[in-house]
């Protein structure tokens, strides 16, 4: 769907989606201000249902680690559910959807994808409602993996011997400088990073890290069990609220305020958090490892 779609109709008013979820909102009313009909990833026709605010956290075309949420959309008529929550960009009177403003200019919108079916009309007031329990197994997720890079660049910081960027804590970054893919799943992050020709350029030795791994996990694991059990609060600063504002996860670790930039949905403490377990996997070439981090239910 990374292309224009023209089969859409806007309201005059039709701008930048404003989102309540980096707040923690699971539902809320909004207007509809776009439609478009399209054809979806399985094949079939899909209503993508653009409202002027929404609760509904999209998936990022840019970094696809959060899934959409999953929830209703209810007009006065019936209830639709979502299907899939995409982002776009309106531009010129076209929807274009699986992108963001910074490859196509516009604004960012939130577009929820619901049974081509769904009568809705343009001005029509409606309400969105997500799943929370959805919703928390990815923040839960979500907050432990961000907490879990910051452990691990803690723990590998005797691996460095030049100066690089640093993290919010001082800490050579090693997830910025080496990470090349994050995935989120309920109470579940997988992180990979590269540990190339690149990174040793950089200065990092992949061989101790190989020799020492199982003391890296100890040392990351001694961390996260400290700063979980100071249980301080985090939060993610929303900017003006609307989907094209710089959004940060922020909160003080060992008394030092860190944030981070962030797109996703976040628990509101460390303390939630308790019992988060993290595995380590070196590839066989030892040229890349996998970071696994585990939240339990409960």
């Amino acid at each position: 769907m990374s292309h224009p779609v023209t089969d859409t109709v806007l309201h005059p008013s039709a701008t930048a989606t404003r989102v309540s979820y980096p707040t923690g909102g699971t539902h809320g009313p909004g207007t509809v201000v776009g439609l478009a009909r399209f054809t979806g990833r399985d094949g079939g026709g899909v209503l993508g249902v653009v409202l002027d605010a929404t609760a509904a956290h999209p998936v990022s075309p840019t970094w696809p680690d959060q899934p959409a949420d999953r929830g209703e959309l209810l007009s006065a008529a019936r209830t639709h559910a979502l299907l899939d929550v995409r982002q776009g960009v309106l531009h010129d009177g076209l929807l274009t959807v699986d992108v963001s403003a910074g490859r196509v200019p516009g604004d960012e919108v939130v577009v929820h994808l619901v049974d081509p079916g769904a009568s809705l009309t343009l001005g029509e007031r409606v309400e969105v409602i997500v799943d929370a329990e959805w919703r928390r197994s990815l923040s839960l997720a979500h907050s432990a993996c961000h907490l879990g890079a910051l452990a691990l660049d803690a723990a590998l910081a005797p691996l460095w011997s030049r100066s690089v960027a640093t993290d919010p804590l001082g800490h050579p970054a090693f997830d910025r400088l080496a990470i090349t893919s994050s995935t989120l799943s309920p109470r579940r992050a997988v992180d990979v990073y590269r540990l190339g020709k690149s990174l040793r350029k950089k200065g990092f030795d992949g061989t101790r890290l190989t020799d020492e791994l199982a003391a890296v996990a100890a040392a990351q694991a001694a961390t996260l069990d400290r700063w979980l059990a100071q249980d301080t609060a985090t939060h993610v600063e929303a900017g003006d609220g609307t989907l094209s504002a710089r959004r940060r996860w922020c909160g003080t670790l060992d008394g030092i305020e860190v944030d981070l930039p962030c797109g996703g949905t976040h628990v509101a403490s460390t303390g939630e958090l308790a019992g988060i377990t993290v595995e380590h996997q070196l590839s066989e070439a030892a040229d890349a490892l996998t970071v696994t981090t585990s939240v339990p239910a409960g």
